[in-house]
């Protein structure tokens, strides 16, 4: 088969996934400059199992499935779906839920999905009237600019001011809007599930992620999922509505048996799907493949846990070779490219590789890792490993107990 995998220079080993499986496998990335530095578009240059391509349209009619790995091309996925192409994507109007946090809990809600308690203010001028008024936790997320600041926690109106006065979004107005979510107690926890534009797959991922660091994750049927089985039935219609067929993703919290959704990513997740690009997931190729056709696909592993650590560097704006000397295989890398069969690092991102490792247990699941990631050098790169699986390990005992 011929896959063309359109990218925003974060899944180019998707579409290496596809090459290593013994398809033709395209890749083009998209970076919305029309005079793009080298470093924007390069990605992927020189990997045999892949052919990199500019212009992605002159791949669409000989390709058998289409492949956006990340969200705002939701209508040209709409569009290319009315062109009778097979496409793994988001659509115009589900992505929403991930790019605007108002309307995410607005529809969710109305679903009759629990989401975090949250008041939505207009302008900076609000957060801060708001947290001195009720000077607890919160966490400010910011509506569609999200680019121009992470998702932070404070009970300081004086500190979020100043904070976000930094971005600009002072300058305007009560046109910008934030979420203020209060700070939730229980466990945090996620699932990654694919829907092929009437039910889910049968198997889901349940996830737990360490921001910045890494994620753990493990199979579950999707309807035996204790509490996410619910969130997915009451999702389902709406995802069917719009034809959505790809990746989508949710985090929430758990406590006394309720569950509430915090963030939802209409897209391939990450660092998750880096885990999932491994051998060891025997038929990714083909659960893309019938997710964007509409038939149901049975997840196959050849493991029951899948670590991802992050590896990063301080020096992101610099070039540098990447040495795998030890399993390339599960060492997935983010921004790359190939010549005289060398790996060079492509400046932009702070994460270098992910490093994975699958096991039948928690040991020889991080063990593995560890392996993997011992099999990779780079000047100037660090990792948090024995940060990850205190962690992880602390998340997983917690979620017993909730269970």
């Amino acid at each position: 088969m011929k896959f063309l995998t359109i990218d925003t220079n974060v899944g180019m080993e998707v579409a290496r996934r596809f090459g290593k499986d013994g398809h033709t496998s395209f890749y083009s990335v998209i970076n919305g400059n029309p005079y793009p530095k080298l470093e924007d578009s390069v990605n992927g240059y020189g990997f045999p199992e892949i052919q990199k391509i500019d212009d992605y349209a002159s791949k669409v009619d000989e390709s058998d499935v289409i492949v956006f790995t990340d969200v705002g091309m939701g209508a040209l996925a709409d569009y290319l779906r009315k062109q009778g192409n097979f496409v793994f994507g988001t659509d115009r109007i589900s992505e929403n839920l991930e790019v605007d946090r108002v309307y995410m809990h607005n529809t969710l809600n109305s679903l009759g999905i629990q989401t975090a308690p949250h008041k939505v203010c207009n302008g900076v001028a609000e957060v801060v009237e708001e947290l001195k008024a009720n000077p607890t936790q919160h966490y400010i997320k910011i509506n569609r600019f999200r680019g121009s600041a992470e998702t932070f926690g404070t009970d300081s109106a004086d500190d979020a001011k100043l904070l976000l006065s930094h971005s600009g979004f002072d300058l305007m107005g009560k046109e910008v809007k934030f979420v203020l979510e209060e700070e939730l107690e229980g466990v945090e926890w996620g699932i990654d599930a694919w829907f092929n534009g009437t039910d889910f797959q049968p198997t889901i991922a349940e996830t737990i992620e360490i921001k910045d660091m890494g994620n753990y994750g493990w199979f579950t049927p999707t309807r035996e999922s204790v509490w996410w089985k619910e969130v997915l039935k009451k999702l389902r219609p709406y995802l069917s509505e719009n034809g959505y067929r790809g990746q989508i993703c949710f985090e929430g919290f758990s406590k006394d048996g309720k569950l509430s959704v915090t963030d939802v990513t209409c897209r391939m997740s990450y660092p998750c799907t880096f885990g999932y690009l491994t051998p060891e997931f025997v038929n990714w190729s083909e659960l893309i493949y019938n997710t964007a056709i509409g038939e149901m696909s049975q997840i196959e592993t050849t493991k029951k846990y899948t670590l991802q650590l992050s590896l990063l560097t301080d020096e992101k704006d610099k070039w540098r070779e990447i040495h795998v000397k030890d399993r390339p295989l599960n060492n997935m890398l983010k921004r790359a490219m190939m010549v005289n069969d060398k790996i060079y690092f492509v400046p932009g991102e702070d994460l270098v590789c992910t490093s994975v490792g699958w096991g039948n247990t928690f040991q020889e699941t991080f063990e593995e890792c560890k392996k993997a990631k011992d099999g990779v050098q780079v000047i100037r790169m660090y990792d948090q490993f024995e940060a990850v699986e205190r962690k992880v390990q602390k998340k997983l005992e917690e979620l017993e107990e909730e269970m």
